[in-house]
């Protein structure tokens, strides 16, 4: 390697392939957020190691060297998962803790971001971008400045490119922002639509409670009965004159008037018989 025959890629890769293990080349950006909490920057450094992925229940990890005596069970043991390690180069690990614990790390995702753009618009090939990469991981450099050093794309138009994707960048952003206040407003109008829905509910249902509405509440019932009733004194009245006029209803007092009118007429019935008698006599008498 010393000599140049060969890159220290191609030797890990040479190793991984004896130990049966994976080869990989660390893209700090395209890690989980996630994980570099759970492999803080103390044990990444301690133990040369970065987080590459969580996977049906298994970690993940790059190292740059083959020997691990207890590494393996101890960090299964710290973690409770499952452990898998892929060989990696010392450049690549000192590349990724260094990028991905900065607090310049959106830097490195925008420089990712402008190589998978131009390898999207076909401007490079992914070997192209792998080199560049690669040398940015020993250099420092930005990508842009070693895709122009290296003869990938012109200055010129890499300026352009990037101004262009600028502007893209910031319309597709304003979009968003316009988008969520769009959603915004509609929940907002929503909601205040349905406030006063409620509020409309509500003056209804109070307004049904009130006197005269034409729903009275329960308790008006009783005085809807008493007001349909006849008075006590007029039914009284009225039972009064059906027995003055000869009802099956009479009072001791009315019998008793009714007895002596009885009497009366009798004696005055005999009278009137004891003088009809006498005439009856007397015409007897007149024709003897």
């Amino acid at each position: 390697m010393e000599l140049g025959y060969i890159s220290e890629e191609e030797l890990a890769s040479a190793l991984a392939y004896q130990r049966q293990w994976a080869f990989v080349e660390i893209d700090p950006y395209a890690v989980e957020p996630g994980l570099l909490r759970i492999i803080p920057k103390w044990l990444a450094e301690r133990y040369r190691i970065f987080p590459l992925k969580y996977e049906n229940g298994v970690l993940h990890l790059a190292i740059d060297r083959i020997d691990l005596g207890l590494l393996k069970s101890s960090l299964s043991e710290l973690m409770k998962v499952e452990v898998k390690f892929s060989l990696t180069t010392s450049y690549d690990i000192n590349y990724a803790i260094e990028r991905a614990y900065s607090e310049d790390f959106i830097k490195v995702v925008k420089g990712r971001r402008l190589g998978e753009l131009l390898l999207r618009d076909n401007i490079i090939t992914r070997e192209q971008l792998t080199t560049a990469l690669r040398r940015q991981k020993r250099s420092g450099e930005s990508l842009g400045e070693i895709l122009v050093a290296e003869g990938f794309v012109e200055e010129d138009f890499l300026r352009r490119y990037l101004d262009e994707q600028k502007r893209l960048e910031e319309k597709e952003r304003k979009e968003r922002e316009e988008l969520a206040q769009r959603k915004l407003e509609e929940a907002l109008r929503k909601g205040k639509e349905e406030a006063a829905k409620e509020e409309e509910k509500d003056r209804e249902a109070e307004g049904d409670r009130r006197p005269g509405s034409g729903i009275e509440p329960k308790a008006s019932g009783e005085g809807e009965v008493q007001g349909t009733a006849e008075p006590a004194g007029k039914g009284a009245a009225i039972a009064g004159a059906g027995g003055g006029e000869g009802g099956p209803a009479q009072g001791p007092e009315a019998q008793k008037a009714e007895e002596k009118k009885e009497a009366g007429t009798e004696r005055i019935g005999e009278a009137g018989g004891g003088e009809k008698g006498g005439n009856g006599t007397g015409g007897g008498e007149k024709e003897g």
